[in-house]
């Protein structure tokens, strides 16, 4: 609620309800809510007993574990997605063999004369 809409209900109404942004967020927190997009989702069971089995393995809540594999599905379908994870792997080798090249050529320097 912005700062603007509570001013309204206090107009409004006549009454500070005592609401104020930075209190709500800070309200949701203390009691472990979010201020995202609440949304239920069917699952079966057995997906939802072990999706619950890892949160707990790894120390996450689950709408932490959802909110993470959600956005890892999204991510990986996005248009180019596999085309720049490609190009990442590809740089990072080029930069790993670059290294290695430069390392064999200083030792065969290094063990021949000039």
């Amino acid at each position: 609620m912005t700062s603007c809409a509570l001013s309204q209900i206090r107009w409004r109404t006549g009454v500070d309800w005592g609401w104020s942004i930075d209190a709500d967020r800070a309200g949701a927190r203390a009691h472990g809510y979010t201020l995202g997009m609440k949304t239920a989702v069917s699952i079966p069971d057995d997906l939802f007993r072990r999706a619950d089995q890892l949160a707990s393995q790894l120390g996450k809540s689950r709408s932490q574990l959802y909110r993470e594999a959600l956005s890892d599905y999204v991510t990986r379908r996005a248009p180019g997605a596999v085309i720049n994870a490609l190009d990442e792997i590809a740089d990072e080798l080029a930069e790993d063999n670059h290294a290695f090249a430069a390392e064999a050529a200083r030792r065969t320097l290094a063990r021949n004369e000039w």
